[in-house]
């Protein structure tokens, strides 16, 4: 090998270009040609591409702590915020209202949730055995037959949100989407409301005689449209 050729790659192994090695070995060696500075290209130009996969590999590697850092992220928000509390306040809610009176005459007599199922029930056949023939001649024959479906609604009530209480229970412990159940609950409350402020029996409405369990245990279904 000579001297220029020597010369030539030293500086390629400083660091130098190509085309610096070239022009600094020609200082010193005129007669050095271009053709070494050809077959050392390869040398050159493959030391600017082993610099790039230097850098590549810290890329590569941060991309999938990133993504997988996402996806947890993404798991916690699904297992977390979903979990909401006020459908089993209006659990607990429904459960006491049963044990408060549903039903009052007057003061004189009160019936809990619980009791008031079984009285309300005899007290439905009653009705439809003298709705019969006991019709006044103002049209309020046809008052009275209409007054048994709220009051069979009133009675059943009880049975009716102790169902929703469990529902309730088992969606909210699954944490599932409880405002359909909620809108049932306030529908069937709705639905009674209306039918009992249109009948009439002796001139009392059923909703007369609906004591505070009834009308807490009613409206508690609103828990379970409230996401908190």
């Amino acid at each position: 090998m000579s001297d220029a050729q020597t010369y030539h790659d030293g500086l390629i192994g400083q660091g130098y270009s190509a085309a610096d090695a070239v022009t600094y070995t020609q200082q010193h060696f005129p007669d050095f040609g271009a053709a070494p500075a050809v077959a050392a290209a390869p040398v050159a130009a493959a030391e600017p591409v082993a610099a790039i996969p230097m850098a590549a590999p810290a890329m590569v590697a941060a991309s999938p702590y990133v993504a997988s850092t996402d996806a947890n992220v993404a798991m916690n928000m699904d297992e977390g915020p979903s979990r909401y509390y006020s459908p089993f306040i209006a659990i607990v809610v429904i459960i006491i209202s049963l044990m408060l009176p549903y039903m009052t005459f007057g003061g004189l007599m009160e019936l809990s949730g619980f009791e008031m199922l079984k009285v309300m029930g005899e007290m439905a056949g009653m009705v439809a055995e003298d709705s019969d023939g006991s019709g006044s001649g103002d049209g309020g024959g046809e008052s009275f037959e209409l007054i048994i479906v709220p009051l069979l609604m009133f009675a059943f009530s009880p049975l009716f949100y102790i169902l929703t209480a469990i529902i309730g229970g088992i969606l909210a412990g699954l944490k599932k989407n409880t405002m359909i159940l909620g809108g049932i609950h306030l529908g069937y409350f709705g639905l009674f409301f209306i039918l009992s402020m249109t009948t009439e029996m002796f001139g009392f409405k059923v909703h007369d005689f609906a004591g505070m369990g009834f009308w807490i245990g009613s409206l508690a279904a609103i828990g379970f449209m409230i996401k908190k």
